[in-house]
This record gives structure tokens, sequence and C-alpha cells, in this order.
């Protein structure tokens, strides 16, 4: 077998790299093990904006799957009508009211709903809604 003289300088130089990079660092000795300073706190992002609707609600469920009924697959219950989720949580940019409460967890409205209502919304994240719907005529 013969051996291109081409292929054996290119693994050699690849070798030599991966050796010199592993044993190299630009850090002082001093600092080697020293985690990063974390970045600066970003509070824009997740703060609530003054000219935005009053969709502030009183507590935020970050983890339904904590509450029994969330996590069985059964549904919310509202006036004896089930809801259940769907899709992913979403930025709700109407008013919404607080409608009730459920095993624990508070639920909401759009403000100018009217009974029988099919949507009801449960905040999940700031400014972040799951959505909850029950068919017409359930």
């Amino acid at each position: 077998m013969k051996l291109d003289p081409l292929d054996c300088i290119a693994t050699i130089a690849i070798l030599a790299a991966l050796a010199f990079a592993s044993g190299c660092s630009d850090a002082d000795p001093d600092t080697r093990g020293v985690p990063a300073p974390a970045p600066p706190p970003v509070d824009t992002a997740l703060a609530a904006v003054e000219d935005e609707p009053a969709n502030r609600p009183s507590e935020i469920y970050f983890d339904l799957t904590a509450f029994t009924w969330y996590r069985e697959g059964r549904p919310l219950v509202h006036d004896g009508r089930p809801y259940m989720p769907q899709a992913d949580p979403i930025a709700v940019a109407a008013e919404l009211r607080e409608a009730g409460r459920y095993e624990g967890v508070n639920y909401y409205v759009m403000e100018d709903a009217v009974e029988p209502v099919y949507t009801v919304y449960v905040p999940v994240y700031y400014r972040y809604w799951q959505r909850f719907t029950s068919p017409p005529g359930s």
C-alpha cells in the first residue's frame, strides 16, 4: 500500500492543530476555570410596556403540568362547559378580565365577552396566554 505524502502532511497538520487548540488558552492562568461573567440583565424584553392593554394577571402559571387536572388531560370547566387547551400559547393584544378559578388556576376571558364564552385564557408566561376552547353546543 502506497501512501500519498500530501495526505500524510494534511493528517499531521490537523492532529497538530487539535493538540495545540486543546492545550492552549488565551485566559490568564489565574482565571482558568472561573466562569465567564453573566451577560447584563435584559429587562426590556419581559417588562410590561406602559401603553399595552392591562393584561397583567395576578399569577402566571409557568408550568400547568403542576396541576393534576391539566396533567391528566381533563378539561378546564367554566359555567359547566369543558374547555381544552388549543395549540401553543399566544400573545393577546385585546384586554382580558378574570372570569374565574378552576382547581387552583385563574382564567380570563375577553373584556367584552358575553356568555356563552367559547375561549378562555390562562397566563403561562409574561404576556403569553394558553387558549382553552369549548365547541359550541357542548
